[in-house]
């Protein structure tokens, strides 16, 4: 589950160590995240309200309960390229390929190890152009900037291996 931190409540379990109840939200709806004390020892600096992150664990479901998600890894969603393979994909417009010294501007200037697919269309046929000496560095700013640039649906992350 991917999405916003809405609210926080940190308690003491049983044992008297710090865990969290955590409301994520996104687009479809929100979840309570339960955050026991051995995943909340580690990602505790995560954990706050309007922060952007990536848990995975195992849903608990109680009868007449709303499902929870028992986290087991909770990652920061504006660094998913540290933590898996991601390539970065700019879907651009023909008439856009004209400003290319804008954004390609960009590219330079932030130079790494993760490569940049440009997907654009030609009489009515995808093309991918894949800059093989041009990788870059995803970081969020990065990212979003690019955004403001394209559109926010035209520059994205991707895994390695799919578009």
């Amino acid at each position: 589950m991917g999405g916003i931190i809405q609210n926080v409540k940190v308690m003491l379990d049983k044992r008297g160590n710090q865990m969290a109840f955590v409301t994520v939200e996104d687009f479809s709806g929100s979840l309570e995240l339960i955050v026991f004390s051995d995943c909340y020892e580690k990602t505790k600096a995560l954990i706050r309200v309007d922060g952007i992150v990536l848990a995975s664990g195992r849903i608990s479901t109680r009868e007449g309960q709303a499902a929870k998600l028992i986290v087991s890894d909770l990652l920061p969603l504006d660094r998913l390229s540290d933590f898996f393979d991601c390539r970065l994909v700019l879907n651009v417009d023909r008439k856009e390929l004209g400003r290319i010294s804008e954004w390609w501007s960009l590219l330079e200037a932030n130079r790494g190890t993760k490569e940049v697919i440009v997907l654009t269309r030609n009489n009515g046929e995808e093309l991918q152009i894949r800059p093989r000496q041009l990788r870059v560095r995803l970081d969020g700013q990065f990212v979003d900037t690019l955004k403001e640039l394209l559109g926010d649906s035209n520059a994205y992350l991707a895994p390695a291996g799919g578009v």
